[in-house]
């Protein structure tokens, strides 16, 4: 409320509490963002609610770097899982697709730079990041006919 004497706000104790309990700190800069944070929300999980919503540089990156990762799991799914079939592939096994989606992690986070499997089915899988900063995926197939007679 609002003191006409000293030209002030005063806030009670509750009220600070469910302010409290309504803001995140960026994991990044400590900026905080007001967000609509539910009552059931872990400091933790406001802190990585806010760092989503930052704007400062580090924030920005981890968000596409996130993006990235995102975006080439599913790729992954395109070509080496059950989406695989609308290219006529078969998809993998799911211990390959787990090791591919480690993979994916692994460059996102720039742990490793490239990365090429070969298929015991045939075929093969190269992942890798681009000049540009990009995450590759890619799977060739093929084909070879041997007639002897």
């Amino acid at each position: 409320m609002f003191n006409n004497e000293t030209n002030t706000f005063e806030i009670d104790e509750e009220f600070q509490m469910k302010l409290v309990n309504r803001q995140g700190a960026c994991k990044y800069c400590g900026s905080f963002v007001l967000a609509e944070y539910t009552d059931a929300m872990t400091l933790e999980e406001r802190d990585t609610m806010a760092t989503q919503f930052c704007t400062c540089p580090s924030a920005r990156a981890k968000a596409e770097r996130e993006s990235q990762i995102k975006g080439a799991k599913f790729k992954l799914e395109e070509l080496f899982g059950e989406n695989a079939k609308l290219r006529k592939l078969r998809p993998v096994e799911p211990e390959i697709m787990e090791l591919l989606r480690i993979a994916v992690d692994l460059l996102g986070d720039e742990h490793i730079w490239s990365i090429s499997i070969e298929l015991a089915a045939g075929g093969k899988g190269k992942l890798s990041r681009n000049n540009k900063d990009k995450i590759n995926v890619e799977r060739t197939e093929t084909q070879k006919y041997k007639l002897e007679g």
